[in-house]
């Protein structure tokens, strides 16, 4: 007569079936959750114009981010990619709201990265 420990069941437990199944499936849940409910708050967030202006807005992310992925593949480390991409966002900023006299600020901020 041979005594079964209560682990070594031979059908698993409901709770681990759904542990494992939040685990594997748990962000693509939230995530679909996040944008219905998105969806619902808010109804022109899937428009063409609203994705338009999502996706210029993460274009120089996106373009940076490829950038120093082809760095870091050449062996290389480059950290001042970020100091670099807030600069030019505060210069293009500052542009933008009409200020044309940078160029003492440019020096500055190249002097201070460098």
């Amino acid at each position: 007569m041979s005594l079964a420990k209560p682990y070594d069941s031979p059908v698993p437990d409901r709770s681990w079936k759904t542990r494992k199944f939040v685990a594997d499936y748990g962000v693509y849940i939230a995530l679909v959750i996040l944008l219905l409910v998105g969806a619902v708050l808010t109804p022109k967030l899937y428009s063409v114009d609203t994705i338009a202006v999502v996706m210029r807005q993460a274009s120089q992310l996106g373009i940076v981010a490829i950038g120093q992925t082809v760095v870091l593949l050449v062996a290389g480390l480059d950290l001042s990619v970020g100091g670099i991409f807030i600069m030019i966002s505060v210069v293009v900023a500052e542009v933008g709201n009409g200020r044309n006299e940078m160029k003492y600020d440019i020096r500055d901020c190249v002097l201070g990265f460098s």
